[in-house]
């Protein structure tokens, strides 16, 4: 049994704030084999490091990531949830890319639709290797395959129950029809005989968000590839 790869969610998310500069250097320092992140469209069609719709939640400000142009981020805190660490304003993507020593694995959470794909390309320029681009948006990824072909893509699945074995069937078939190279899905659809199905399909199976270290370490012993956490840390040690 091969030791999952230990992947950052959001950064060290647990101890700093997500997608902040303090948490992919934390996820560094941790000694995770990867982070992943979030990317949203701003208004001038450049990819910003967040998760949400809008900045509410992670910057203190009511508009929409697509609203603002991306000179408008140093009006931005990241941090602003944590008045005890310096002030960051988000990061792009092509921040990211020169933030991080490009041996480390990048998975690239594509969080709207197709129109995402151009801003991608632009922002990676020739850069391919060590990265992987994951959605729940069937479109997308389909699209991404024809834009730019060579680029690991992963379908995210979710749901907080474990799914029937022919749901679960159908989504290797979509993933092999469409030249995926595997799923990677919330916890407890791994739970099952899932990896040994992507296995045998010639997929991979990662599965997030991996918290506890028993649940770790079960997963690992079922064959999931990978394991995003927001302790990498503490998974790393448990595995």
């Amino acid at each position: 049994m091969s030791q999952a790869l230990v992947i950052a969610h959001r950064g060290a998310s647990a101890h700093f704030p997500e997608h902040s500069r303090a948490a992919l250097l934390g996820a560094l320092d941790q000694g995770a084999h990867g982070v992943e992140v979030d990317l949203r469209l701003c208004a001038d069609g450049r990819l910003l490091l967040h998760h949400d719709a809008t900045l509410k939640r992670c910057c203190g400000d009511s508009r929409p990531v697509s609203a603002i142009p991306s000179g408008e981020r140093a009006r931005l805190n990241a941090c602003h949830r944590r008045p005890d660490l310096p002030p960051e304003a988000p990061l792009l993507l092509e921040e990211v890319l020169e933030l991080l020593p490009s041996t480390l694995t990048l998975f690239l959470e594509l969080k709207e639709g197709p129109e995402q794909l151009p801003a991608l390309k632009r922002a990676l320029g020739k850069r391919r290797e060590a990265l992987i681009l994951i959605s729940f948006n069937g479109q997308t990824l389909q699209a991404a395959g024809a834009l730019l072909p060579g680029l690991p893509r992963l379908w995210l699945r979710g749901g907080a129950r474990e799914r029937t074995r022919s749901t679960q069937q159908g989504w290797l078939a979509w993933c092999k029809m469409n030249g995926l190279q595997g799923l990677d899905v919330e916890a407890p659809q791994a739970r099952g005989t899932l990896a040994q199905e992507c296995e045998l399909a010639g997929l991979h199976l990662g599965a997030w968000t991996v918290d506890e270290a028993e649940v770790a370490r079960s997963l690992q012993e079922k064959g999931v590839r990978w394991i995003c956490t927001n302790r990498p840390a503490e998974i790393l040690a448990a595995l």
